[in-house]
């Protein structure tokens, strides 16, 4: 209630994200938005991905935010993907998904 009485201009605005997904393999497909979600979601908790920081470098990061092990598969996934266009398995991808 409280929130509308702030004029438009001193609200802070939510982040509209827009994922530039490849248009590939779905064990690249799926890796990229898994990936992203972890950024997505840090963001939204305060730690946006600095543009000069790689995946590597900003694991520590989303350490501190999301269980080590999960950051740590998906992001190596990510660096496959991305760097060395390597799918991920099913069986990979249903490992990072539980967790």
């Amino acid at each position: 209630l409280l929130f509308n009485l702030i004029p438009e201009r001193f609200r802070r605005k939510k982040t509209q994200h827009h994922l530039n997904l490849p248009d590939d393999d779905s064990g690249i497909v799926d890796v990229f938005r898994m990936y992203f979600g972890m950024l997505m979601l840090a963001e939204d908790q305060g730690h946006p991905r600095p543009a000069h920081q790689t995946p590597s470098e900003y694991q520590s990061t989303l350490e501190r935010i999301f269980p080590q092990r999960i950051v740590r598969m998906v992001t190596e996934a990510f660096n496959r993907a991305c760097y060395g266009h390597t799918p991920a398995s099913r069986a990979q991808i249903d490992e990072m998904r539980q967790g």
